[in-house]
C-alpha cells in the first residue's frame, strides 16, 4: 500500500502543477469539460476491469450521489479560478485548511477516532506548507490573496463533500462513483454550453497544449480514483491530510520547474516538515 500512496502522491503533486500552466493558456470552461470526459472515460474503464457485477446501486445512495456532484461542480469551479488568481505556492497553503476541517467533520459525523500521532501528523503539514509559503507583505487586497479566496471556498466545499465521498464508496465500487461523478458534472456544463465554448475546446484539443491537458486530466482522475479506493480502506482522517502530502511535492516542483524560487530554503524546510508529518500518519495506520 505504501507505493500506491506514492504513487498517488506524486500524481497530485504533477497534477497541481499542468493545472497551473494550463490555467493561463485555455480558458476555465474549456479545462473543466475536457477533464470531465478524460474523467468519465477512464473511470469507465477501470469500472470495467474490476470484475464488478452490474451497476446496481442501493437506494440509500441515491440522493448522497446527486448531492456530492452538484458539490464536486461547485468546488471545482472555484479551484480553477483560485488557480487562476494566485500562485501555486499560496495556493497550496490556504488548501490546508482542509486539513483542519476534515478530522473535525469526520469525528462528527463519522464517528472517527483521532489518534495522538494523526493529529500532530496533520499540524506538521499545516505547518510545514504555511512555513514553506508565508510572505509578511501580502495583504488581504494584494492581488494573489484575492484569488486564494475562491481556493478557500473551495476547500470548504471539498472539506463537505469528502464525508459523502467516504459514506458512499463504503458502498459503491469507487470506479464506478468516480465515473458518476465525472458525467454529473460534465452534465451540468452542457447547460453552460454555447457555440464559442465548444469551438474553445476543439481548439485546444488541436493544439499543441493538447498533451499536457490530456496528462493533466488523466493523473486528475488517478488522484481521485486513489483517493477514493484508499477511503474504503482507511479512515477519512487518516487519507486526506496523508494526500495533502502532494501540496508540499507541488511547492517543490514549482521552486524547479516554475521557477517560483523566491524564499527557497523557507520552501524546502517546510517541505522536510510537513514530510515528518506524512510519515506520522503512515505510522498511524
Amino acid at each position: 500500500m505504501s507505493l500506491v500512496i506514492v504513487a498517488i502522491i506524486f500524481s497530485g503533486a504533477t497534477m497541481r502543477l499542468l493545472n497551473k500552466v494550463l490555467s493561463h493558456r485555455i480558458p476555465i470552461f474549456t479545462s473543466v469539460v475536457i477533464f470531465q470526459i478524460i474523467g468519465a472515460f477512464i473511470s469507465s474503464i477501470f469500472f470495467l476491469l474490476s470484475g464488478s457485477q452490474g451497476i446496481a446501486i442501493q437506494p440509500q445512495y441515491y440522493l448522497p450521489i446527486v448531492v456530492s456532484i452538484f458539490l464536486w461542480a461547485v468546488a471545482i469551479y472555484f479551484g480553477w479560478k483560485g488557480i487562476q488568481g494566485s500562485p501555486v505556492s499560496l495556493r497550496e497553503s490556504v488548501i490546508q485548511s482542509r486539513l483542519i476541517l476534515i478530522p473535525i467533520l469526520a469525528a462528527i459525523f463519522l464517528g472517527e477516532s483521532v489518534s495522538l500521532s494523526a493529529m500532530v501528523g496533520t499540524l506538521l503539514i499545516v505547518l510545514g506548507i504555511v512555513v514553506a509559503v508565508y510572505r509578511p507583505s501580502l495583504t488581504l487586497r494584494h492581488p494573489d490573496v484575492v484569488g486564494s479566496w475562491y481556493v478557500l471556498a473551495g476547500s470548504v466545499v471539498i472539506s463537505i463533500v469528502s464525508l459523502f465521498d467516504k459514506y458512499i464508496v463504503t458502498g459503491v465500487n469507487p470506479a464506478l462513483y468516480s465515473s458518476l461523478i465525472y458525467l454529473g458534472v460534465l452534465l451540468m456544463t452542457f447547460v453552460f454550453m454555447t457555440r464559442e465554448r465548444l469551438a474553445s475546446i476543439l481548439l485546444v484539443m488541436r493544439s499543441r497544449v493538447a498533451l499536457v491537458v490530456l496528462t493533466a486530466g488523466t493523473l486528475n482522475v488517478l488522484f481521485f480514483l486513489g483517493q477514493m479506493w484508499l477511503y474504503q480502506k482507511l479512515p477519512l482522517h487518516i487519507v486526506y491530510p496523508l494526500l495533502q502530502f502532494a501540496s508540499a511535492v507541488a511547492i517543490i516542483l514549482a521552486v524547479i520547474f516554475l521557477k517560483e524560487r523566491d524564499r527557497a530554503f523557507f520552501k524546502v524546510a517546510g517541505f522536510c516538515v510537513a514530510g515528518i508529518g506524512a510519515f506520522l500518519l503512515k505510522v498511524g495506520f
